[in-house]
């Protein structure tokens, strides 16, 4: 008869499965959340930006053409006005409709830009035109030539229907979700890397187990089997000289309980295991694809 050849754990298929669906899910929603915080949601806003720049420059157009002058449509303080307009609102006081559209139009403009930013910008543009009241310099918020503007907007939105602004958090939420997938998908990757290359070799001749350190373990040498997170496929073993106990995995690398099963057994310092185990492991006709077999008498923790 010859001889049992040594043997080699491999990883349990059902959680490499659980893990790479896990990583593949995680990665491909970190991308989803990256291209709508970077792309997509800018875009959208962009847009509502210049529906809402139509809609101010619409409603100053209608006051005369008196009105409708660069410095009247010009804000050269975003920052402030926006501050005034609230103010006016939450006073309870009714702005006109010029001054609703414009609020809307800062509001708008807020959510991608910082108006701080864009008033010292706009500080940067001036001098002011003093025939035309005209910025030198065009910016988000000051005009060269008003009436150009809203006949470029009233041309390139023809046909487009009203549209919808985002919500302050929108942008900032899609960015917690890319870092928190992103997260996960780094953390999915180191633990593929640290489980994937272990390797438990094992000798049936004379039942001696190598990790994956190089230390060889021969039954004669186990003092102590705990099973006090059996129900987590974790189980515990101190050696002969050694004080900390080692923790072997016995979900993630098959077929490894069966190997340190059989070690305690010939093990001549420990008393024989518990019936529940060995039940459990009669039930499985053998340690080939059958390990991979649910166990719903134990709850199993990644």
């Amino acid at each position: 008869m010859a001889e049992a050849q040594p043997q080699t754990t491999r990883i349990r298929p059902m959680w490499l499965g659980k893990v790479v669906v896990g990583l593949i899910v995680c990665f491909g929603f970190a991308v989803w959340s990256a291209y709508d915080a970077i792309w997509l949601y800018p875009s959208k806003q962009r847009d509502y930006i210049e529906h809402t720049e139509l809609q101010y420059l619409g409603a100053l157009r209608a006051e005369g053409a008196r009105a409708f002058t660069a410095s009247n449509a010009s804000v050269p303080d975003p920052a402030a006005t926006r501050r005034t307009l609230r103010d006016m609102r939450s006073e309870g006081r009714s702005p006109t409709t010029v001054e609703g559209a414009r609020l809307e139009w800062l509001n708008a403009i807020a959510i991608l830009h910082s108006l701080d930013a864009l008033t010292r910008e706009n500080q940067e543009a001036q001098p002011v035109d003093p025939t035309s009241g005209a910025p030198h310099k065009r910016t988000l918020t000051l005009y060269n030539n008003p009436e150009a503007r809203f006949r470029e907007l009233d041309t390139a939105r023809q046909g487009v229907g009203n549209v919808s602004g985002l919500a302050a958090y929108d942008i900032p939420l899609q960015y917690l979700f890319l870092v928190v997938s992103s997260g996960l998908s780094i953390w999915l990757v180191i633990l593929l890397a640290r489980v994937v290359p272990k390797k438990y070799r094992f000798d049936p001749a004379t039942l001696t187990l190598t990790t994956p350190e190089g230390k060889t373990i021969v039954p004669n040498q186990i003092v102590d089997v705990d099973r006090r997170k059996w129900d987590k496929f974790l189980l515990f073993i101190r050696l002969e000289g050694e004080n900390e106990e080692r923790r072997f995995d016995l979900y993630r690398h098959i077929p490894l309980e069966d190997w340190l099963l059989a070690m305690e057994k010939a093990s001549p310092h420990v008393e024989a295991p518990p019936e529940e185990p060995e039940d459990q492991e009669s039930e499985e006709p053998d340690s080939a694809p059958s390990d991979d077999a649910d166990q719903p008498e134990r709850s199993v923790s990644g």
